[in-house]
């Protein structure tokens, strides 16, 4: 029905079959390596049309068919959408012996490598109609083991270095260890080039993997095998050499950089390092320290590439290339570094259209209203002003936005935000170079920076002046910062009669949390890791995690300075009083490439907050609480509209806040036009709330209780669609609540009026982004 239905049948020549599935089958023996299952079928190259929605429709072989003319298919080129539905689509993958036995063939050698020398693949067809289904049988047999292990070596010198890196493997990975693992041909292929790396990491330049062979002695009736490393001395007969770094000679290309040629030298000599500056503004002594080859060292790839991250993240160069000349007669290797300037100054101006479910402006009481407007950036950049590398940034942001609530539409206002930041990056800053030179960090930058935002609402007027010093040191996958020092002052003011249209409860939180000035005075730690999973590009981890806590430092120096220094009294600055908190965050995400076509993503985010030694006004300070619901969080719910708890929903427009969060999101995307198109399946959970602490203000709502806590979660599945115009992705995704805290108990789950149209006119959410949520 399906073939018929969708035109497929009529793409199979007559006497043919569509190759539906490929089934590989192990037989049952105790000889077989169960860490084995699943990786052979990766050894199939021939392999059935493409499938989306969790492999089960071939929805390109239904495009190819659609464009597919039922009595002419070789005319179907000749009319443009059929033409373009065959290009989107893939044509049938028809059954092919010559193709199966070669992936028969591929999956023995595969076994082959892996120590099984005996091993058999056979196979069987099984067709119905216009299908057909291979079914790959492995007989593995009795893998071969490693009996004994010994080293051979014509070089007497590098010897004792051989055998102490294959014992360091051994320890490692057990590749060569007697009767632990299989004589596996792939891990002495990895340990050669393993080998082949550490000995080049000792000096030896020349050497490569050539040099290394691996002889195998077999006992069939045993199978056994004893395992020779044998490494070769060049073909010239000699030894082994050494190579080491010459004086390394750095040339800047300055194209169209600014210059002074009666200020700035064009060549400079330090710490045996010749400098080609050519009249460009860079101070010789910070490149001499980014460059980490130093002259008469044994040679070791680590600092070439350590110079050459170093060098490149300054962005201050726009390339940079690291070529060895070699000298066979001294056995030296001369480092040339050339790099490319880029302009010193830059202004970039950017206007931009405004759609904002979530209130851009900023604010905590406008999210259930939606925002149209339009926004103009403007920035200026201005590298290596001072000849260190730095980077200082200025911008300014103007936006207007539209205002109104969605049961009002007439009621039209608008907004106003002007924001104003500043920026200072220094490059190796001398502080950090001691500190960052532990570890392997290659980039260690010293961050200041400071902002202005100015918010005018109908509702209130907003000020907010942050500023901090953070220190980052990177190395690939890893990034770590510590801000010693973040300072910020927050004054907001509402409109007259404003508050007077708020309940009373609602009116008193947003006179003590939204409208009572505080002073932040900081201090935070964190670090974000990136990387492969399980040695595979198609599984992805993301760590982020966060530490922060304010108003401790102040505290400690007026104990230490204050005679009369009372712990139980809260202190101010400026009038101002200094909020005391200490606040957590962790977030982890993890991606799976099934395929090109099918990815698996999931994340799941926490934080936590507490406010202490506050006195009586003992509360987080705004910007630092936890909100949930909108297009990147909760999608069946609109933003800041759900909790804390299981507090009942209101037609207020206070947002909803919290101290704690719990969070989880998991999508299944899957491609339907290549390079523009995704659909995506979607399900989230999660809720705020509020934590019991001392001085916890009269009426609180929303506090977690680890026996009730499950039944407030909120839970939501839905349907996306993503847009790739190649230099942003525009995203649209339809929420469906399933489990609504804010409802009575006994009535949270919403299945029975599911598919009612109240339910999706009124329940459902359609959220708008950019760029994928997680």
């Amino acid at each position: 029905m399906v073939l018929a239905s969708c035109g497929v049948k009529r793409n199979i020549p007559q006497g043919q079959y569509l190759l539906k599935k490929n089934i590989v089958s192990v037989e049952k023996s105790s000889f077989f390596d169960f860490n084995l299952s699943g990786e052979e079928e990766a050894q199939i190259i021939y392999k059935p049309n493409k499938r989306v929605l969790l492999g089960r429709v071939p929805f390109f072989l239904w495009l190819y068919s659609a464009g597919t003319k039922r009595k002419n298919p070789n005319l179907s080129d000749s009319i443009r959408w059929r033409r373009t539905l065959r290009m989107q689509g893939e044509p049938p993958v028809l059954l092919d012996s010559i193709k199966i036995e070669q992936n028969a063939t591929n999956i023995e050698n595969y076994l082959f490598n892996r120590g099984y020398f005996n091993a058999e693949v056979d196979y069987k067809i099984k067709t119905r109609r216009h299908k057909a289904v291979v079914n790959y049988l492995v007989k593995a047999k009795q893998g071969y083991v490693i009996n004994s292990f010994f080293v051979e070596c014509k070089d007497s010198v590098i010897k004792p270095l051989v055998i102490k890196i294959c014992d360091s493997l051994n320890r490692e990975k057990q590749f060569f260890r007697p009767y632990r693992t299989n004589a596996s041909i792939a891990n002495f292929t990895d340990a050669r080039a393993e080998i082949t790396r550490r000995i080049r990491n000792k000096g030896y330049y020349d050497f490569n993997p050539n040099y290394i062979q691996v002889e195998l002695d077999t006992i069939a009736s045993l199978h056994e095998c004893k395992v020779t490393l044998q490494v070769n001395l060049p073909e010239s007969g000699q030894l082994h050499q050494k190579y080491y770094f010459g004086s390394p000679m750095f040339t800047v290309d300055v194209g169209k950089a600014n210059l002074n040629k009666t200020k700035f030298p064009k060549h400079v000599a330090i710490d045996k390092k010749h400098l080609v500056l050519n009249h460009y503004n860079l101070d010789p002594t910070l490149i001499s320290k980014l460059i980490y080859v130093d002259s008469g060292s044994l040679y070791s790839q680590q600092p070439i590439d350590q110079t050459y991250q170093s060098l490149l993240e300054m962005e201050v160069f726009s390339y940079v290339d690291i070529q060895l000349i070699k000298d066979t007669q001294s056995h030296t290797l001369y480092p040339e570094i050339y790099v490319r300037a880029m302009r010193q100054m830059g202004v970039k101006w950017e206007p931009q259209g405004l759609y904002s479910p979530q209130g851009n402006l900023g604010t905590a009481i406008n999210t259930n209203q939606r925002s149209f407007g339009v926004a103009m950036l403007l920035s200026y950049t201005n590298r290596n002003m001072a000849g260190h590398g730095e980077k200082f940034t200025i911008g300014s942001i103007t936006s207007s936005e539209a205002i109104f609530k969605r049961d009002a539409l007439n009621n039209f206002r608008y907004g106003l935000q002007q924001g104003f930041n500043a920026q200072l990056v220094l490059p190796h800053f001398n502080l950090l170079n001691k500190i960052g030179g532990q570890g392997g960090f290659h980039t260690r930058k010293t961050i200041v920076s400071t902002s202005f935002q100015y918010e005018n609402n109908p509702n209130f007027l907003r000020r907010t002046l942050p500023a901090g010093l953070t220190f980052q040191f990177s190395k690939p996958n890893l990034s770590l910062f510590y801000s010693p020092v973040e300072v910020s002052y927050l004054f907001s003011s509402s409109r007259s009669g404003f508050l007077s249209t708020l309940n009373p409860v609602d009116s008193a939180y947003a006179q003590r949390v939204l409208f009572t000035p505080f002073l932040v005075m900081g201090t935070k730690v964190g670090f974000i890791l990136n990387k492969p999973l399980f040695g595979t590009r198609n599984n992805s981890i993301y760590l982020r995690g966060v530490f922060e806590t304010s108003g401790n430092t102040s505290r400690w120096i007026s104990a230490l300075v204050d005679p009369n220094f009372n712990k139980d009294v809260t202190y101010s600055l400026f009038n101002v009083q200094l909020s005391r908190y200490a606040r957590a965050e962790f977030e982890v995400r993890y991606k799976y490439d099934i395929d090109e076509l099918n990815t698996l993503a999931f994340r799941f985010n926490s934080g936590v907050g507490v406010p202490f030694g506050n006195g009586k006004l003992n509360y987080l300070p705004y910007d630092k609480l936890f909100f949930i619901g909108g297009s990147n969080s909760l999608r069946g719910w609109r933003p800041r509209r759900i909790g804390p708890g299981d507090e009942p929903y209101n037609s207020n427009i206070i947002d909803k806040a919290g101290e704690m969060l719990i969070e989880a999101s998991t999508e299944y995307r899957f491609t339907l036009v290549r390079n523009f198109l995704h659909l995506a399946l979607f399900a989230d959970a999660g809720n705020i709330w509020n934590v019991n602490h001392p001085n916890l203000q009269p009426g609180t709502k929303g506090l977690f209780d680890v026996d009730f806590y499950a039944d407030e979660i909120a839970f939501n599945t839905g349907l996306g669609s993503r847009f790739d115009f190649g230099f942003f992705l525009f995203r649209l995704d339809w929420g469906w609540p399933l489990h609504d805290p804010t409802l009575p108990a006994g009535q949270r789950w919403m299945l029975d009026n599911f598919f009612s149209q109240d339910y999706v006119f009124k329940e459902t959410a359609l959220t708008i982004g950019i760029g994928y949520p997680f």
